[in-house]
């Protein structure tokens, strides 16, 4: 129970387990629910038994920031920038329309690909869907300065992002969307190797989003199952903007 568990972490912290060591890993204390100040407060006694080490991760929150500054750190930006911007630079830099635009005016190309990797701030995730967006607004031929724009307006944090693109969906496509990611996500749950199947979806979502036709599917013909999946993936692009996408 959560008394029980709040017991024990006192324990550890008021050096109540005689000579034993521990290793904690917290992931998120920006994410926790309550006042910042009272996370802090949590790790701050557990570290106070010199047989405690905890590695802590959180977003740069002042709170967190201003509390662990003195503590050793790692800077996650630091450790994906570069593979960050080799990604930027394949998905991006290369594209054609990019290509066509950097010529006329390759000091705005470039600080839009130096933007992206600056406001990433080291989270891969965040960069692959902003390179989406981006790559869906090649395909209506935005200008440098509209493109710029796009980033611009970007959110810095993946929830505010996951909302900015949830509210992209056209409203005729908005059920459908809902209906989609809702399948995926019950599917992974209740799936043992954790996966959606390409055509499983494809089946479901031609009948309705009938979910008796959400398994592994047998018996179909490849050319019939491939013709079946290509149009899922074209209506993922539309339906969901990029939050669903066939791997």
């Amino acid at each position: 129970s959560l008394a029980e568990m709040r017991e024990a972490f006192n324990m550890i912290g008021g050096g109540r387990v005689g000579t034993r060591k521990f290793c904690i890993f917290i992931d998120g204390l920006d994410e926790y629910a309550g006042n910042y100040v009272d996370g802090v407060t949590f790790v701050r006694t557990l570290v106070a038994n010199p047989n405690v080490k905890i590695v802590v991760s959180s977003r740069p929150v002042p709170a967190c920031v201003q509390a662990f500054s003195n503590k050793p750190q790692l800077q996650l930006q630091d450790l994906t920038e570069g593979d960050i911007t080799e990604y930027v630079n394949d998905t991006i830099g290369s594209h054609p329309h990019m290509e066509i635009l950097s010529k006329s005016d390759p000091v705005g190309t470039n600080r839009i690909q130096r933007d992206i990797g600056e406001k990433a701030s080291g989270v891969f995730l965040w960069v692959c869907l902003v390179c989406h967006s981006l790559l869906e607004s090649f395909a209506c031929y935005d200008s440098v300065s509209e493109l710029q724009y796009l980033v611009d307006e970007l959110p810095r944090e993946i929830e505010d992002l996951f909302q900015h693109m949830l509210s992209r969906i056209k409203p005729r496509y908005q059920e459908e969307a809902a209906k989609l990611l809702l399948i995926c996500y019950q599917s992974q749950l209740a799936s043992e190797d954790n996966r959606v199947y390409t055509a499983s979806l494809a089946i479901a979502n031609e009948y309705g989003f009938d979910l008796a036709r959400m398994r592994e599917p047998r018996g179909l013909a490849r050319e019939e199952g491939a013709a079946k999946c290509q149009i899922l993936e074209g209506r993922l692009r539309s339906r969901c903007c990029g939050l669903l996408e066939i791997n």
